[in-house]
């Protein structure tokens, strides 16, 4: 028997593989926001020595005849009603800052006033000497002029008249005096404006000072009027100052009654704000400015205390605070880090930007991963897109979520989209939010979707 062996081999043979691998840039990724930001509003200089809305008969006053009461049907709020009884120096009635200012060389003094009935006489601003027996009036003639009348030994004396153009008595007017001294002459510059800052009449008288103006307040002659925004200042009433202003930038002086007194965009570092139309804001008390930076954003907000308040003359500043942004290298992870003044608030404030490089749309929205946040801080946190829509928001009232995610919205290719947040703080505290930027290649988070921490801190 033979016997045979089959042998049946296999031969492998194997070659190299070589591969490289480019890395990728994430289609959507962090950017530096700007890098400061209005943050607050500081009131650098008052120039008023007295301010009275007359809400209510105001202290350290005083009256030489005439009847004078507090009544409703004020420009706003109530007025000071004065009937003149004869019984003042000169046969008029006098109502005055009791408090001597001989000792300036020039001051302003501005009121409102008008006829609730009308009639036939003088109304408007006096300004008395130390004795009280001899002064200076200011005053609107029913017949339709401004007037300037000095009265003393002699008598009423007219030293000068314009007319007012398309006075009526019943209309609410604005009466501002400046007065100077020098050489032993005084300077007396008188403008009278409509509510609605007009000009309707101007008039000045210089000559030999009979005296030195001391007390200073309103007068009636013949006439019951109402008073209202009384102010004496160094400066000129007609106007608010902001320092350290951006040009582009808006400013808004708003009234404790709500409603728009002033706005203006500052074109230099300094802007200046006519408010003669209400030059004690609203009824003396609060009110707010609200700061828009160009562009329209962030916005910032001063609540003024309900016991203080905006009055002409007044000169604020606007303080600045750096945003500080750290980014990975990646640009897919972010902190931002800023500060917000207790009683102030702050809206659309950017704290990050996000830059779609791709050609496609994605979806983004923004999860409350932790946090731990101060119970003065309340807010929100949002998305605003490049496509013009923003996201709903992360919401947290006095250090409290109400929400931890925002919905969904498209960001398109290119910049512009951007995290920002609205701010207000009651007190000081400090808040850490633990961030997820999520985004996806299909709406409700379908398709692949990529996850991006970012951490914000706020100090109050």
């Amino acid at each position: 028997m033979l016997l045979l062996s089959l042998v049946i081999a296999s031969v492998f043979v194997y070659y190299s593989v070589k591969t490289s691998v480019s890395p990728v840039s994430p289609p959507i990724v962090f950017s530096q926001p700007p890098v400061n930001y209005p943050c607050n509003i500081t009131l650098t200089s008052r120039t008023a020595i007295v301010y009275t809305d007359f809400e209510g008969l105001p202290s350290g006053f005083n009256n030489k005849g005439g009847t004078w009461s507090i009544v409703s049907g004020g420009y706003k709020g109530n007025a000071l009603s004065g009937t003149d009884n004869d019984k003042g120096r000169g046969s008029e009635s006098q109502y005055y800052y009791n408090t001597g200012l001989s000792n300036y060389t020039s001051l302003w003094i501005t009121t409102k006033a008008m006829l609730p009935s009308g009639g036939s006489g003088w109304y408007g601003i006096t300004l008395m000497n130390k004795q009280r027996n001899s002064l200076y009036d200011i005053e609107i003639y029913t017949s339709g002029y401004l007037e300037i009348w000095i009265y003393n030994n002699s008598g009423w004396i007219l030293l000068n008249s314009s007319p007012i153009s398309g006075y009526k008595s019943t209309n609410w007017y604005i009466i501002v005096v400046n007065y100077s001294l020098s050489g032993g002459n005084i300077n007396i510059y008188a403008y009278l404006y409509d509510v609605n800052g007009n000009l309707v009449s101007t008039v000045n008288y210089s000559g030999s000072s009979a005296f030195t103006p001391t007390y200073l307040g309103v007068a009636v002659d013949d006439v019951n009027a109402y008073f209202d925004d009384f102010e004496i200042s160094t400066g000129d009433p007609r106007i608010v100052t902001f320092n350290n202003t951006q040009p582009g930038m808006n400013i808004q002086i708003w009234d404790n009654l709500g409603n728009l007194d002033a706005s203006a965009t500052a074109t230099s570092t300094q802007l200046s704000i006519s408010i003669v139309n209400d030059t004690v804001v609203g009824t003396g008390s609060g009110g707010s400015i609200v700061v828009s930076s160009a562009g329209g954003y962030p916005i910032l907000s001063y609540a003024v205390p309900s016991n203080d308040a905006i009055l002409g003359g007044d000169v604020y500043s606007i303080s600045y605070c750096p945003l500080t942004v750290s980014i990975s290298q990646a640009n897919t992870t972010a902190s931002t880090s800023l500060s917000i003044t207790p009683s102030f608030s702050i809206q659309k404030l950017i704290v990050i930007n996000l830059t779609d490089l791709d050609s496609n749309n994605y979806y983004a929205s923004l999860l409350l991963s932790s946090y731990s946040i101060a119970s003065t801080l309340s807010g929100s946190i949002f998305i605003a897109s490049n496509s013009g829509s923003s996201s709903s928001p992360i919401q947290f009232s006095s250090g409290i979520p109400l929400t931890t995610s925002t919905s969904v919205v498209p960001i398109l290719p290119g910049p512009g989209s951007t995290i920002a947040v609205n701010l207000t703080a009651t007190g000081n505290g400090s808040s850490q939010l633990y961030l997820t930027l999520q985004y996806c290649s299909s709406p409700g988070s379908g398709g692949a979707c990529v996850y991006y921490p970012f951490q914000l801190q706020i100090t109050s």
